[in-house]
């Protein structure tokens, strides 16, 4: 099938213009023609692709040809382009989840005082929990824990974190800190709203934390060392982030802390609207909210002016 530099190199020699003439006729560089037929950059937008319909003087059924290609192959490279990104956020997900994971069962493991009844049991009815247990009991514990994490789904990894500090309890946090002392208490996590994945109405300060000490009926979540002192839980109820987190979902995020590219994220805008998404910055100066399910709800774009504050997600617990 002829790509759409193909056809237009094809047009500009049908209708006897050169490259430098196109390019003064719409306004841009000879250079940028060359890009766009040589195929050194994604096809032109729609209003480009008119302007260039329009300086080559095409025929309505040549007009139509060029600028059907031109939308196709531009959302094929943004679809390319997307799929990279959420690669790169599923990647980002299971490794910060399986580094805690494995970090708790470690230290569980090698506690003098063995293994807590109620973890054996949660290990052996949790199939990622025994295949991480029985990595960690060969000759090179870190390349078969290594190749499991690979193998392992983030949300199997969250549920299977999930199992593990409710049944280690107390002893969890204990562990990510390695050590059998007991812990001073620790105030718990509030699960404070609901979030339709998307967009949520929770009140915040003017300083980014959430008004409200937690919904009526929903336990709080034990806090783990690492997590600040503002932390607070989210239930998702949307399916805009599906399938990395669907309905039922809890995140928790920490608002002292910002994310990097590709993070999951709490956005506040200075529109006074919060949103639940991965993050992107981009070199223009812009936000970009991205939704996992785009056939729920497409992306988001802010200019930074128009973004308050980024809070990261620092965990995601499944139902």
């Amino acid at each position: 099938m002829q790509t759409f530099r193909e056809y237009l190199d094809e047009l500009c020699r049908t209708h006897n213009v050169a490259y430098s003439d196109l390019a003064r006729r719409i306004g841009v560089t000879k250079s940028y023609v060359g890009q766009l037929i040589h195929g050194h950059s994604k096809p032109a937008p729609r209003r480009r692709v008119e302007q260039i319909a329009d300086a080559l003087g095409l025929e309505p059924r040549e007009r139509q040809r060029l600028v059907d290609l031109a939308v196709r192959e531009r959302a094929r490279s943004e679809a390319r382009a997307k799929i990279e990104e959420l690669d790169s956020a599923v990647s980002t997900l299971r490794s910060t989840t399986g580094e805690l994971l494995v970090s708790i069962l470690t230290n569980l493991v090698q506690d003098p005082q063995g293994l807590p009844d109620p973890v054996a049991r949660a290990i052996a009815g949790d199939d990622v929990l025994a295949r991480l247990h029985a990595a960690l009991s060969l000759e090179d514990p870190a390349q078969a824990v290594d190749e499991q994490l690979r193998s392992i789904s983030p949300a199997r990894l969250a549920a299977a974190l999930n199992a593990l500090t409710r049944a280690a309890g107390p002893s969890a946090a204990r562990a990510i800190e390695g050590s059998a002392a007991p812990l001073p208490p620790r105030p718990d996590i509030p699960v404070i709203g609901y979030v339709a994945a998307g967009e949520t109405d929770i009140a915040f300060t003017d300083a980014g934390l959430p008004v409200g000490a937690g919904l009526p009926g929903e336990e709080p979540i034990p806090r783990w060392p690492g997590v600040g002192e503002h932390a607070y839980a989210l239930r998702i109820t949307g399916e805009s982030m599906m399938p990395m987190c669907p309905p039922g979902t809890t995140v928790v995020v920490d608002p002292d802390r910002t994310p990097r590219n590709g993070e999951l994220a709490i956005c506040q805008t200075t529109e006074g609207k919060t949103y639940f998404k991965i993050v992107q910055l981009e070199s223009a100066g812009a936000v970009r909210l991205i939704s996992t399910n785009q056939a729920v709800a497409p992306d988001i774009v802010l200019p930074r002016s128009h973004v308050r504050r980024l809070q990261k997600v620092v965990a995601t617990l499944y139902a």
